[in-house]
């Protein structure tokens, strides 16, 4: 544990009843969600997966991290070619990760009380396992 928190105790039990009450509140509204809920949040579904895309600092670490560590001889290293294959790794993973979504979105509208149950259980256990 970090001097800081050994130091003032006070700190660590107030962290643990902030984040005690947080994830308890998440646990709640998980437990009361519905598919329809999530769908109704959005009336502009693209935008808003681009406004996301856009604000995303993942994106951004993604293309300067690898922009300065990858090093490939000849042509495979200039800027302009790395930039194309960046890009076209980042199309393939976006259109998967959205495959995958939509399967799991059929499985989750089928089975969501038992997802949502489990789920709200995994956090009220975690907002549990802070105290022990």
């Amino acid at each position: 544990m970090h001097p800081f928190f050994q130091q003032y105790e006070s700190v660590v039990f107030g962290l643990k009843i902030i984040g005690s009450l947080y994830l308890l509140y998440l646990a709640y509204h998980v437990l009361i969600s519905h598919p329809d809920s999530a769908a109704a949040a959005g009336q502009h579904p693209f935008m808003t997966g681009a406004l996301l895309q856009a604000t995303n600092i993942k994106c951004y670490l993604y293309f300067v991290t690898g922009m300065s560590t990858f090093a490939v001889a000849g042509l495979w290293g200039t800027v302009p070619m790395k930039f194309t294959i960046m890009i076209l790794f980042g199309i393939v993973g976006t259109l998967t990760w959205t495959l995958a979504g939509q399967l799991i979105q059929n499985f989750y509208s089928a089975h969501y009380r038992g997802i949502n149950l489990i789920v709200s259980a995994l956090l009220v256990f975690s907002a549990y396992d802070l105290w022990r």
